[in-house]
């Protein structure tokens, strides 16, 4: 919200902020409660989190998978999800933690 009124964009609270302190990081709660008032036509989001929580960062399936959901929802992107990529931060950098294995697959 501050963002937003720094550039002097007016939006209702109600129209905007769904988070809570019970659903956390989760956004499937958020998108439903959205979906039950607007007509969605797309998501735009910076990590893939934000679109579906099977992409939910899990150290035992890697980033292999990330791909793997990646692959079964791919007619959604570009249609549905639109992904714009934040390079300072995300669930992504979690796999740089992980073994190294999973850093290469990144670069294949």
């Amino acid at each position: 919200m501050a963002a937003l009124k720094r550039f002097e964009i007016d939006v209702a609270d109600d129209q905007l902020l769904c988070s809570s302190k019970e659903t956390g990081s989760n956004k499937s709660s958020r998108r439903t409660q959205i979906e039950a008032r607007f007509n969605v036509l797309v998501y735009v989001g910076d990590n893939l989190r934000d679109f579906d929580e099977r992409f939910r960062h899990d150290d035992t399936k890697g980033i292999a998978g990330r791909f793997s959901v990646v692959d079964e929802l791919e007619s959604k992107f570009g249609i549905d999800w639109v992904i714009l990529t934040n390079p300072m931060y995300g669930e992504w950098n979690k796999v740089f933690s992980n073994s190294e294995k999973d850093v290469d697959l990144l670069y294949e």
